[in-house]
């Protein structure tokens, strides 16, 4: 009977050793991220759930500060091809501005949602003046959660790309892989050649 009452309290621990996390760290509240050393100890993030988009399904609507200035709405480019480059730091953007001008001719709009501040942003718009992405921050990275493009382990965004129909519909998804810009350019002719 004793080791009835033993086994019974073994699988009850962790029961309430989570109840217990889930009340300490609530939903937006910062949460310590464990890190090394070299990424400079523990970072605390939001605690929250990952989303994710499907191909076939509407891409949830959002809005974001543009580094051109003013907010954008997602649903803005309704009636028009998306692409929707998740990334961060100039590198990134520089690959999604060059995607930008690739399908241009296609009709197709590029949108950078970028894990930096608008400061940043319209820095580099200020370098580059005949960049072709639109340029929006995502510094918080709540967009790149909804659409699971964020790493809750390291606390950062992942690269993503996500390609949307005139009516906003998901034709192509690839998270978590950094495409380059002639990649992700022939997705978006074999989507639109295709669908």
């Amino acid at each position: 009977m004793r080791s009835v009452w033993i086994v019974l309290a073994l699988l009850l621990v962790p029961a309430v050793v989570g109840a217990q996390s889930v009340e300490r760290y609530p939903a937006g509240m910062p949460v310590p991220v464990p890190r090394s050393p070299s990424e400079g100890g523990t970072l605390p993030v939001p605690h929250r759930s990952i989303g994710s988009v499907s191909v076939g399904e509407r891409a949830p609507d959002f809005e974001l500060e543009s580094a051109a200035g003013g907010r954008r709405h997602l649903s803005d480019w309704r009636g028009s091809w998306v692409a929707v480059w998740f990334g961060s730091r100039a590198a990134s953007i520089e690959v999604a501005d060059s995607l930008a001008h690739a399908v241009a001719p296609d009709g197709v709009a590029v949108l950078m949602v970028a894990a930096e501040r608008t400061g940043m942003l319209r820095g580099w718009l200020d370098k580059h003046p005949g960049a072709m992405a639109t340029l929006l921050s995502d510094s918080m990275h709540d967009i790149a959660c909804e659409y699971g493009a964020f790493d809750s382990v390291r606390g950062q965004s992942t690269p993503g790309f996500v390609l949307l129909d005139a009516d906003g519909v998901v034709r192509v998804a690839v998270m978590g892989v950094a495409l380059g810009s002639d990649d992700a350019r022939r997705m978006v002719q074999i989507a639109k050649t295709t669908l």
